[in-house]
């Protein structure tokens, strides 16, 4: 995953939104690789916890 860089000035609002589709595009992207074998599927699982925890 690439990060996406904002120029200064640019619209809060408008880089809240793209932060967004951006990790909601990810966010679907890995679970439909992972979830083909158990291994990954358990990692990711794994790490999601630890994100949603922190």
């Amino acid at each position: 995953m690439e990060i996406k860089d904002f120029t200064e000035g640019s619209d809060p609002k408008a880089e809240v939104s793209t932060r967004y589709m951006h990790l909601c595009k990810t966010f679907v992207q890995i679970p439909s690789e992972a979830s083909e074998f158990k291994e990954e599927y358990e990692l990711i699982v794994k790490y999601a916890n630890e994100i949603i925890v922190s």
